[in-house]
């Protein structure tokens, strides 16, 4: 049976077979105090041999009852000491072995919410990285760093593209007829040209045409920027003496070698011996250009 000592309340297996039905007093290894235990009755005794293990003492640890307290015989109190210290042992062992493993609960993994609205900010910052490089790349390539590739063309094979008309812009644009002394009567297109090229640009040339009603060209011609006539200078001169200055590359005084970048050039397109069929459908338009030095 199990017993607890009322003092310090260690817990001890005892053989019941021991304790006389009038009790029997006990004393505790532990604390050392005296106590009286009796026998359990007959049912519980049955009911605990079901679920508990008794530890069977030997024969020769057997002791007699003491009724009262002087009268306890020291060699029964050394047995009782032996025998409770034996059970306390046993006892120890017995919870020891009967005690369930701790269950090793597998650590809780920790799992990472991520709040939407973090998602939202990375979402934010990514798009306004992808749409500022890309702002870059096509407005302001000389921002990228040399050597990167980014996949435009380098000047050179630009300008191996480009004949020299993309940046050339026409302004003040406007043609009249004149009645020459020499030459007849002509018809004259001039206006001027801008070099939007960021480097200066020469032998700049522009062509002229006088188109039908379809907009198909009756006639065209070209001329060289930078070439003009007063009309003084038109009345003296023969047609072919103005479109061999017209052809003049170099332009009036060189004004057509190293056009500045946004500077404006003068031109003057003119035609003689117009078709009958001529209407009032005019254009001009750039033809080419070369780097300027």
């Amino acid at each position: 049976m199990i017993i607890n000592c009322e003092k310090c309340a260690s817990k001890f297996n005892l053989d019941e077979n021991l304790i006389r039905e009038s009790g029997s007093k006990v004393r505790c290894s532990v604390c050392r105090s005296v106590f009286t235990v009796y026998p359990q009755a007959a049912e519980e005794v049955d009911s605990d041999a079901e679920h508990e293990e008794t530890v069977d003492l030997d024969s020769s640890l057997g002791f007699e009852e003491d009724s009262l307290p002087n009268e306890t015989d020291p060699a029964n109190d050394d047995d009782f000491d032996r025998v409770f210290e034996d059970a306390l042992n046993e006892e120890e062992e017995i919870i020891e072995e009967e005690k369930p493993a701790a269950k090793t609960e597998p650590a809780s993994l920790k799992r990472k919410t991520v709040r939407p609205g973090l998602i939202l900010i990375i979402l934010v910052i990514i798009f306004v990285v992808t749409l500022g490089a890309l702002s870059v790349y096509l407005f302001a390539p000389s921002l990228l760093p040399e050597g990167a590739d980014n996949g435009r063309k380098p000047d050179a094979e630009i300008e191996a593209v480009d004949e020299g008309n993309r940046r050339l812009e026409i302004t003040d644009f406007k043609w009249e007829t004149f009645s020459a002394e020499k030459s007849g009567p002509l018809f004259i297109i001039k206006g001027k040209v801008i070099n939007k090229y960021p480097q200066p640009r020469s032998h700049i040339l522009v062509r002229g045409s006088i188109e039908d009603d379809k907009k198909n060209p009756l006639v065209q011609k070209h001329a060289y920027a930078g070439n003009t006539f007063t009309e003084k200078e038109l009345h003296k001169i023969s047609i072919e003496e103005i479109d061999k200055k017209l052809n003049t590359k170099e332009g009036f005084n060189n004004s057509n070698i190293n056009v500045a970048p946004m500077e404006a050039i003068p031109f003057m397109i003119i035609f003689n011996n117009l078709p009958d069929s001529m209407s009032e459908y005019v254009s001009v338009e750039t033809v080419s250009s070369a780097p300027g030095e």
